[in-house]
């Protein structure tokens, strides 16, 4: 009895030590930017939008179990009032030496200074802006955008094509007629990055990664995007492979590449479908060859309450409501990607759609964000309040990106 007493002691003590010299978890601090789609105000008519950036303190351990919960006493940075309209794309670039975002806007782009000194609601500095006009401009429907090497811009328009929007010559100069703008056939562009080591382009379409090298001219508008390669990336596409009677798909439906966007610190691109989550190796991925695709664990298969419910399987039947409308289950449908440096933790906005109708799909605008935090981790839409982050609910947004600065590349 005594040895027990003892024992339990003991054990008590050790316990309490532990305790004593236990060190809580660090947290990792990053910034998160995206365009809001709540309109603020109008200007000329046009509804304005504001960029704008939380500072997150996230604990790895604690967001594993719970909702990161962050506020509008979060925020750091707003870009003020700016006509972007159905802006989506949002990353942070180097720009005339300056840090800045680079976003999309209905048929165009436009990048803005990021300087935290900013007074609250106060105009941020344009530095580049340029809209598309004339016949297709007000049908285009732009996903992304890069910075070239000379200061242009090139936008990925999903109604089939890239397009290179010519560096202003001043402020006044924001109008580029679409009969005198260089353009480039690719099926479904949603993705563009710029590769400083390689200096090529790598767009991202419907079932393609296409390769570009840019010819920069002695005046903008003489600069050219020129294809090396293109990589097939259609057997990737799990749809396809389990009903190949859907494809190709119509227009209505097509649910292809949607983000392409660096991984830190790497020599790789995240590719995100409506269905998966990919990385691309850069330098192993070669003109000729076979694309291979390397699915990111994580959130490669994201499950939620849609995807349990076609699941479920029909007692009359015996079929699954997934079997009879021909879709794929756990579908992640993310439509951005980004992790912070020197860490496994990525942020992604998923959006998963399964087929037509309301209850078979999730509004593409959200104010949640996906976390993994290590390899093991499993985020859900919406079946546990894990690894997430809630962001005000006021926020409505397409995409969300982890604001990091590269070196910049020379223009």
């Amino acid at each position: 009895m005594h040895m027990r007493k003892l024992f339990a002691i003991c054990l008590l003590a050790a316990t309490c030590l532990a305790g004593a010299n236990a060190v809580a978890a660090p947290t990792v601090d990053f910034t998160v930017a995206f365009p809001d789609k709540e309109p603020t105000s109008l200007k000329n008519g046009r509804k304005t939008y504001k960029v704008r950036a939380y500072r997150v303190a996230l604990d790895p351990q604690q967001v594993r179990r719970a909702t990161h919960t962050v506020s509008d006493r979060d925020m750091v940075w707003d870009s003020g009032d700016l006509v972007l309209g159905t802006s989506s794309e949002i990353k942070p670039v180097t720009y005339q030496g300056q840090k800045a975002l680079l976003l999309d806007t209905d048929s165009g782009a436009i990048i803005v200074a990021y300087d935290e000194n900013k007074p609250k609601n106060a105009p941020a500095k344009v530095l580049f802006h340029r809209e598309l006009t004339g016949d297709g401009a007000d049908s285009m429907n732009v996903h992304s955008a890069e910075v070239l090497p000379d200061g242009n811009v090139v936008i990925a328009d999903s109604n089939g094509y890239l397009y290179l929007l010519t560096k202003p010559r001043d402020a006044r100069d924001v109008h580029q007629p679409m009969a005198r703008s260089k353009w480039y056939d690719l099926d479904f562009a949603h993705g563009v990055v710029w590769d400083q080591r390689s200096e090529r382009l790598y767009a991202l379409g419907h079932d393609k990664i296409a390769v570009f090298a840019y010819r920069a001219g002695t005046t903008p508008e003489a600069s050219a995007l020129v294809l090396q390669t293109t990589f097939d990336i259609g057997r990737y596409y799990e749809r396809c492979q389990r009903y190949p009677a859907v494809c190709p798909e119509d227009g209505n439906w097509k649910d292809g590449g949607h983000d392409l966007y660096p991984v830190p610190g790497t020599r790789k691109l995240f590719v995100t479908t409506g269905e998966r989550v990919f990385t691309f190796d850069l330098d192993a991925n070669r003109a000729g060859a076979a694309a291979v695709l390397e699915p990111y664990t994580p959130m490669f298969a994201i499950d939620s309450t849609v995807s349990r419910a076609l699941e479920k399987k029909s007692p009359k039947t015996g079929r699954s409501r997934a079997e009879e409308l021909r879709v794929v289950l756990r579908k992640g449908g993310v439509k951005s990607i980004s992790q912070i440096p020197g860490s496994q933790i990525v942020l992604a906005q998923a959006a998963p759609w399964f087929a037509s109708g309301s209850e078979h799909s999730y509004h593409y605008d959200r104010n949640t964000l996906l976390v993994a935090t290590r390899a093991s981790d499993r985020p859900d839409v919406d079946l546990s309040d894990a690894l997430k982050i809630q962001l005000p609910k006021s926020t409505w947004f397409y995409k969300a990106r982890v604001l990091h600065w590269e070196a910049p590349a020379q223009e």
